[in-house]
């Protein structure tokens, strides 16, 4: 129902500053591909598991990045794509800023290819 009430709101040019909407589960598949996350500030390289968001993987290196809902609504995990495309789960970013592929939610959000190389 919430999509159609979104669909609605985009049909009559609302902007999406103006509709907000809660989610109480999580979209990421749960049959995603493995994947390759290049961090470039830290010049490390780790594999995304099919069963693993990037932010855990990246927890496993002991790496401090921010984060708080890890349900990909609050924006606080935003990272720039330096190189590749995500695979956007999150309700935070707007269309056209997921279109941009200029930033992703690392909580939630996913590689489109075998590789990403992050601001990290």
């Amino acid at each position: 129902m919430i999509d159609a009430v979104i669909d609605c709101c985009n049909k009559h040019r609302y902007r999406d500053e103006y509709i907000h909407w809660e989610q109480f589960a999580s979209t990421v598949p749960e049959d995603g591909e493995a994947f390759t996350v290049v961090l470039a500030k830290s010049n490390q390289e780790i594999e995304v598991q099919s069963n693993q968001t990037i932010l855990q993987a990246i927890e496993t290196l002991n790496i401090d990045v921010e984060y708080l809902c890890r349900e990909g609504v609050c924006g606080t995990c935003e990272t720039a794509i330096l190189e590749g495309e995500a695979d956007h789960f999150d309700q935070y970013l707007s269309d056209a800023e997921k279109a941009s592929q200029k930033s992703m939610m690392i909580c939630v959000s996913r590689a489109k290819g075998k590789k990403l190389v992050l601001d990290l």
